[in-house]
């Protein structure tokens, strides 16, 4: 976004720039989910190959004060993104890669009451306070049939009451 009083803004990467005064998107619904739930955050972070784990565990850090009035977690070990993330990754190179660090993925699965749109915003803001230098943050609700699949992914949340 830029602040600007010229109404002739032209085009950036090939695409026109429109002005306007609101922002006219409203914000995203409500999107409550429960213990019989798995809410997933997936993050993509930087790191060199033995590092991995710390900026894992640092990003445990940062968001447990969020996670902590919802439920328990669990976080996965690091894997190496996928081809396609490191194929994308290296034709839209992010100025927050250094040299010698890989292209991670992190993957958080939450289980308790609250809302996943809300949610999804805190843990957001809390990493992005902390100064933590992610490649992108996404998320997914397991509801409606598919918690089994979650359960198999994180184990340590399928036995939570009354699941």
């Amino acid at each position: 976004m830029v602040e600007t009083t010229a109404s002739d803004l032209g085009t950036v990467g090939g695409t026109d720039v429109y002005a306007g005064t609101v922002w006219d998107t409203p914000p995203d619904p409500p999107d409550p989910f429960d213990e019989a739930d798995v809410l997933e955050f997936g993050f993509q972070i930087y790191a060199p190959q033995g590092e991995a784990a710390a900026h894992v565990a640092a990003l445990d850090r940062v968001i447990a004060p969020v996670l902590g009035g919802t439920g328990r977690w669990q976080i996965l070990d690091p894997a190496l993104a996928s081809e396609n993330a490191v194929r994308f990754h290296q034709e839209h190179p992010s100025p927050r890669q250094q040299p010698g660090q890989q292209l991670w993925d992190v993957f958080v699965g939450v289980r308790g009451v609250g809302d996943a749109m809300v949610l999804g915003e805190e843990v957001f803001h809390a990493v992005e306070r902390a100064g933590m230098l992610l490649g992108q943050m996404s998320q997914i609700l397991y509801n409606n049939g598919y918690q089994e699949a979650a359960f198999e992914k994180y184990q340590e949340l399928a036995d939570f009451p009354n699941g």
